[in-house]
């Protein structure tokens, strides 16, 4: 088995499939028809028994660019053929597992050049049980939670990662999708809705080597933890997925701010949470209203941040120390919605709530006002940490995902018009904002 590297058009973008494991001769060759007898020139190699071949040919001057064209369209015939009367999920899942087969042939009398690439016929089976038993692990979650909940109407958190609070994304809106099939008789809230006696829920997933690792937590609202439901050790191969290498990582995590886990309590009881009803689709969609809601369980002075991935940090909200902010979830958006957008490079975006007890010095600085007195947007001097705060305060790190407007998962939900112009006005009054004082 040798290794090739190459860049392969997938859907609207492009997958580069690097190191990807290759049969046979090394795909980084290219072998030109002086270089080798004319039958063993572009062999079909369509009946090899481990393997699902497909094969192209393609043309151009450029041998190397002529091959990685022809190996992009024997992609694109076995994928179609993979897929054809599978879910989306296990066409993702098989096409993800394509791979360079043998080396690419180019005639430079001709300018024509063929490739091939290929499945393994065993992972092809594979991948159908995997998705089964993906299915029958979030069925046990199901029932866990009815065993505990008693049926009571459920609000479902956006899936994570636990190593970063950091959203899963696409294959947590999967797994959401998934449990709300196995969870017919409960009312599941939609976001911002309460109901009486109704119970939070969220999956966090762990990487580990090939595998993604699952837990499922339930509380009350009026709970300051979580309680992890007993359904064993249960985990998938990461490759049924679009997982990049340290996407489990790629947001401001809980060990940049200083947290041990998303929240910190504060020395003298205090604890603070901050919500944002989940998304219907397992991320949002950029310009989508969201209602964030805090909640505490004594009197304090609330300010809130949001970070960045390389720890930038804005100061967004503050209660300039009044103490109205009672054990009770307070919508921090009576004014009307706040409106969400997709950072520049697509990592997940963070809001830290800081809640300091009355009396207190909070120990950082405040936000700016304008000349009529009303507070702005500020931007900190350093990034954020739990260390710029007394011991008294209680810290809590929310993070979520933002997809645009022409992802999948929105094309019914986004309008890309009011995406665009709440982007524009949020980078201008980001790129204007003073230091915080």
């Amino acid at each position: 088995m040798q290794e090739t590297k190459f860049s392969l058009v997938f859907g609207a973008g492009v997958l580069l499939l690097g190191g990807v494991a290759s049969a046979g001769k090394s795909d980084e060759s290219v072998l030109t028809r002086d270089q080798i007898a004319d039958d063993e020139y572009c062999p079909a190699q369509t009946n090899h028994k481990d393997y699902r071949v497909e094969r192209a040919e393609a043309r151009g001057r450029n041998a190397a660019e002529a091959v990685d064209e022809a190996r992009v369209k024997a992609y694109e015939r076995l994928k179609e053929k993979v897929c054809e009367g599978v879910s989306t999920e296990r066409c993702h899942a098989n096409s993800r597992n394509v791979m360079g087969f043998g080396a690419g042939y180019y005639d430079d009398k001709e300018n024509s050049a063929c490739a091939s690439v290929a499945i393994h016929v065993d992972r092809l089976n594979s991948i159908e049980k995997d998705l089964a038993s993906l299915d029958a692990t979030l069925a046990d979650v199901a029932e866990a939670i009815l065993g505990q909940s008693k049926g009571a109407p459920l609000e479902l958190a956006a899936p994570a990662w636990s190593a970063s609070g950091c959203a899963a994304g696409e294959v947590g809106a999967y797994l959401t999708s998934l449990l709300k099939g196995h969870l017919p008789g409960v009312m599941i809230l939609n976001p911002g809705q309460e109901a009486e006696g109704m119970k939070q829920l969220k999956l966090e997933l762990a990487e580990s080597g090939s595998q993604v690792a699952l837990t499922a937590e339930l509380r009350a609202p009026t709970d300051p933890g979580w309680t992890q439901l007993d359904v064993g050790s249960r985990s998938f191969p990461s490759d049924l997925f679009t997982i990049e290498p340290g996407e489990d990582g790629e947001c401001a995590s809980s060990g940049m701010l200083g947290l041990t886990g998303d929240h910190q309590q504060g020395s003298g009881g205090l604890w603070a949470r901050l919500e944002m009803p989940p998304p219907v689709r397992g991320v949002y969609c950029e310009g989508e209203p969201v209602f964030p809601k805090m909640s505490l369980n004594q009197d304090a002075a609330v300010r809130l941040y949001t970070v960045q991935q390389d720890g930038t940090g804005y100061l967004v909200w503050s209660s300039f120390g009044r103490a109205e902010y009672a054990a009770r979830p307070t919508d921090l958006t009576q004014a009307g919605a706040w409106h969400v957008v997709q950072t520049e490079d697509g990592s997940d975006s963070q809001l830290v709530m800081v809640a300091v007890p009355q009396k207190i010095p909070f120990g950082s600085a405040d936000m700016v006002k304008d000349e009529l007195g009303r507070p702005q947007v500020c931007g900190l001097s350093q990034p954020l940490h739990a260390s710029q705060f007394p011991p008294e305060a209680a810290i809590h790190m929310l993070s979520y995902q933002v997809v645009g407007a022409e992802n999948s998962l929105c094309r019914e939900q986004a309008n890309p018009e009011i995406a665009a112009e709440l982007k524009a006005s949020t980078d201008e009054r980001l790129a204007a904002a003073k230091t915080c004082q």
